[in-house]
């Protein structure tokens, strides 16, 4: 029993840690214990690559769960891995771990679109205006392409291409939606009015 509420859990080899008020604690014989030197007012705590991954006010953090090495100062909305490499999510932007950092997977040129009236012969695309994945809520692996929970529902990216609603999909049970789970052969999308399931492009 905690005496405020849990906000984050994550299990990094076989011990639980958990969020309450913002301060990281794991779990040592049905006890909560606080954890030494961690940052403080964690808003997102997951764990990948045999780390936590943590972003809390003074930035994004990686840890063993003992000792912390601060890796960013974006603020970060959530992590996952995806081709082999912790990726992670602003609100208006992805980034990839590399080498102690985390780089912005945008290409130089920018987005492509999914919409075929601006695609010229060649190729190439015509935009007026830069294409923008914002805003971000969630960030998910699924068969091999990155997915993205935003204020109105899934996208992607294939590629350079933003791609949002493709037309297999179908509907959610409601745009508004809430969090992302991407669990096996399938992608978990929780609603105002229930819960989502996308299996392939279903």
């Amino acid at each position: 029993a905690s005496e405020d509420p849990v906000s984050q859990v994550a299990l990094l080899g076989d011990v639980p840690f958990v969020v309450v008020r913002g301060e990281l604690k794991r779990i040592e014989s049905g006890a909560l214990v606080g954890v030494d030197k961690a940052p403080a007012e964690i808003g997102v705590l997951e764990t990948f690559d045999g780390a936590l991954w943590i972003f809390a006010k003074g930035g994004s953090y990686r840890s063993d769960g003992t000792a912390f090495t601060r890796v960013s100062d974006q603020p970060m909305v959530d992590f996952c891995e995806h081709l082999g490499a912790v990726h992670a999510a602003t609100r208006d932007a992805i980034y990839r771990f590399e080498n102690g950092t985390f780089v912005d997977v945008r290409p130089d040129s920018g987005y492509l679109a999914n919409d075929t009236t601006v695609i010229m012969e060649d190729g190439s695309q015509v935009l007026v205006d830069p294409v923008e994945i914002a805003p971000i809520q969630r960030i998910g692996s699924y068969s091999d392409t990155l997915y993205m929970l935003r204020h109105d529902g899934l996208a992607l990216l294939d590629g350079a291409k933003f791609v949002t609603d493709p037309i297999d999909w179908g509907a959610l049970p409601s745009p508004k939606v809430r969090d992302m789970l991407v669990l096996g052969s399938r992608v978990f999308v929780a609603t105002d009015r229930g819960l989502g399931v996308l299996r392939g492009l279903a």
